[in-house]
């Protein structure tokens, strides 16, 4: 994946580039600090996402050249204040952000992109399993994820079986006893940020669906023995040993009752 920086400014050419690196471990940052560079590396690559730095219209122009060559690209505008923020929006940016920039605001930015960077999780195995303990794999390898409560999200998120969920919904099963603070959902924003980096460092960040402010997953994209289990699955049936991700009972033992009840009348 190709991440353009055009900017004149050094320091936030740095900014930005310590910004990335901390979120993506693959990934290539290119920097322009004239327009005959940018419009030589956009002949050249597939831009997926891109910082422009902007000061007056020939920026406006310069991403309309991106667009042009990648309809799918997400262009993001740093700007000293809003003068050019119509104009940016005018052509569908993906987000216009006024100095200074910190690491916060380019990873609120990200999440929320008009298009999801690696459309495709290139024909990935993806299972995940429930039963016994909550683990996922990607080609029957596991998934590695950055915190523990990321890997709970994913879990909740699985156990709704593609309802999408809200921050209070999140909030309530991940810190059940806290009042939900602002430091507490800025602590949530982080986590869903670690989640998608660890989706999309294994390349399935497309398992998850985003709408507005609400999350969820996508069915379709994993296997899971618990969807497989609740459609009679044989192979589902006869995997199921009465526990369901146990590293999870305090919310998740209402699924588990369930389980052992439709099993065990069976």
């Amino acid at each position: 994946m190709y991440i353009l920086i055009y900017s004149k400014n050094n320091e936030t050419i740095n900014e930005l580039k310590n910004i990335l690196l901390r979120m993506f471990d693959e990934q290539t940052s290119l920097i322009a600090r004239s327009e005959i560079e940018a419009r030589e590396i956009i002949k050249e690559k597939q831009i997926s996402l891109a910082f422009i730095q902007i000061g007056d219209l020939k920026e406006i122009e310069l991403a309309k050249r991106i667009i042009k060559k990648n309809p799918v690209v997400n262009i993001v505008f740093i700007a000293d204040d809003e003068k050019y923020a119509h104009k940016a929006f005018d052509i569908f940016a993906s987000g216009y952000i006024i100095k200074p920039i910190t690491e916060n605001i380019i990873r609120n930015n990200i999440e929320h992109l008009r298009f999801q960077l690696n459309h495709s999780n290139n024909n990935k195995k993806v299972e995940v399993h429930c039963f016994g303990k909550f683990d996922v794999f990607v080609d029957e390898k596991p998934v590695k994820f950055l915190r523990s409560k990321s890997k709970e999200l994913l879990a909740y998120l699985v156990d709704r079986k593609g309802t999408m969920c809200n921050s209070n919904d999140l909030l309530a099963i991940l810190w059940k006893d806290k009042e939900p603070t602002k430091s507490l959902k800025q602590q949530l924003r982080n986590i869903i940020s670690d989640l998608n980096k660890s989706l999309r460092k294994v390349g399935i960040e497309n398992i998850i669906i985003r709408d507005n402010n609400e999350i969820g997953i996508d069915r379709d994209k994993i296997e899971c023995d618990l969807y497989d289990f609740w459609k009679g699955d044989p192979k589902a049936l006869h995997s199921f040993n009465g526990e369901y991700m146990r590293q999870y009972s305090d919310w998740s033992y209402t699924m588990e009752l369930n389980l052992q009840k439709y099993f065990y009348e069976e």
